[in-house]
C-alpha cells in the first residue's frame, strides 16, 4: 500500500502544490475509540509523519539515534500493514511504544486527546470534541474517528469552524459545533488519500493524510466540494416539559463520574434563581456542590461546563449502577 502518484511516488497532478493558499497548522489532535491495545492510533501518526515530515523520539539504542522521519515518497506498507523502507532507505532507529514519547517535529505536533472514547459511541465523541477543541490556538486541526459505519456510504468530511479544522466521519460527530450555517467540504480527492483504500480504516487512509496536508495550507476546495446538508445527531439536549428540565448521563470519565447534557448556561437559564430539586437514579439534590469532596454524593458543574454526578473517593458509575442515557431530572 502506498500513497497515491507516479512511478516515483509523487502526485503527477501536482494538484497539493496549487492548493496552498491557507496558513500551515502546527498541531494536529486526535480523538478516536481505537483503544491503545491495537496498533491503530499509531499507524494514524505514522502516515502524518510521512507526509508532513514530522519526527518521532530517536531510537535509545546504542547503535544510533536515527528517526523515523519519512518523506511523503518514501511511505509504503507491506501488505501485512507494516511499515517498510527501500534497502538504501531503511532507519536503525524505532518508534516508541507509547505515543507521548513523540518529539515535535518542524511541521507539526501531534496531540492525543483520548484513544478510549466507548466503541463506536458517536454521541460521546460529540461532546468530548465540544468540550476540548477551543483550548487550542487557532489554526489547530482536529481529526475526530469514531466510525461504525465505515466503509458504508456515509462521507468523509472537513468542518471549518472559529477558525479550527475538524477532520472526520459525516456521522454526527460534529453535531455540537457546526452551528446553523456550517463551512463543510467532502474529502474526495484521492491526490489526499492513501493508494489503496481499505473499507475498514479509513482513518489511515483517508483522515490521516487529509489532516497532514491540511497541514500544509492546503486550501478546503481542494479536498472535495462544498455540502450544506452534513449529518446531525438528534436529542443531544436536554428539553423542557412544563417545570421540569429533563437531560441524560451521555458519558463517564475514568473516575465513575457521571456527566450529563445539561449545560450550565441551560441550568441557570431554568432556574431563574428558583428553589430546585435534581433527581438521578432515586438519588435527589437540593442544592449544587463546588467539588466532590463536599458530600458522599455529589451534584455540580464539571470543568467540562456540564452537570455532572459523583462519589466521593469512588465511582457514581459504579455505586448506582447507572448506564449512559440515565434520566435526568431538574423540577422547581
Amino acid at each position: 500500500m502506498e500513497l497515491r502518484g507516479s512511478a516515483s511516488g509523487c502526485s503527477t497532478h501536482n494538484t497539493r502544490g496549487k492548493a496552498r493558499t491557507r496558513p500551515a497548522a502546527k498541531i494536529i489532535t486526535l480523538l478516536t475509540d481505537f483503544g491503545l491495545k491495537d496498533p491503530y492510533a499509531g499507524i494514524l501518526k505514522g502516515v502524518i509523519h510521512a507526509i508532513t515530515g514530522t519526527h518521532v523520539a530517536p531510537s535509545t539504542s546504542k547503535a544510533g539515534g536515527a528517526t523515523l522521519s519519512r518523506s511523503l515518497c518514501e511511505l509504503r506498507t507491506t501488505g501485512s500493514g507494516a511499515h517498510a523502507c527501500p534497502p538504501q532507505r531503511q532507519r536503525r532507529g524505532v518508534a516508541p511504544s507509547n505515543p507521548h514519547l513523540l518529539l515535535d517535529g518542524p511541521d507539526v505536533t501531534i496531540v492525543d486527546i483520548t484513544h478510549d472514547v466507548e466503541p463506536q459511541d458517536i454521541r460521546e465523541g460529540a461532546f468530548l470534541v465540544e468540550e476540548y477543541y477551543r483550548f487550542f490556538p487557532a489554526n489547530t486541526i482536529h481529526v475526530a474517528i469514531i466510525d461504525p459505519t465505515v466503509g458504508s456510504a456515509r462521507k468523509p468530511i472537513i468542518l471549518s469552524k472559529d477558525n479550527y479544522l475538524f477532520v472526520g466521519p459525516d456521522n454526527g460527530i460534529f453535531t455540537l459545533i457546526m452551528g446553523d450555517d456550517p463551512e463543510v467540504y467532502l474529502i474526495e480527492n484521492p491526490d489526499f488519500m492513501l493508494k489503496d483504500i481499505s473499507s475498514t480504516f479509513h482513518g489511515r487512509d483517508i483522515f490521516a493524510p487529509a489532516a497532514a496536508y491540511l497541514s500544509k495550507g492546503i486550501q478546503l476546495s481542494a479536498f472535495g466540494k462544498n455540502i450544506t446538508d452534513p449529518v446531525r445527531l438528534h436529542n443531544m439536549l436536554p428539553g423542557i416539559e412544563g417545570d421540569s428540565l429533563k437531560g441524560a448521563v451521555v458519558r463517564f470519565d475514568r473516575f465513575g463520574n457521571a456527566i450529563t447534557n445539561i449545560k450550565v448556561d441551560c441550568l441557570r437559564d431554568f432556574l431563574h434563581e428558583r428553589l430546585f430539586e435534581i433527581r438521578i437514579a432515586g438519588i435527589a439534590f437540593m442544592a449544587i456542590n463546588r467539588s466532590f469532596y463536599e458530600n458522599e454524593f455529589t451534584c455540580l458543574i464539571g470543568s467540562s461546563g456540564y452537570l455532572e454526578f459523583g462519589y466521593y473517593k469512588g465511582s457514581f458509575a459504579e455505586m448506582t449502577k447507572i448506564r449512559k442515557g440515565e434520566q435526568v431530572t431538574v423540577d422547581c
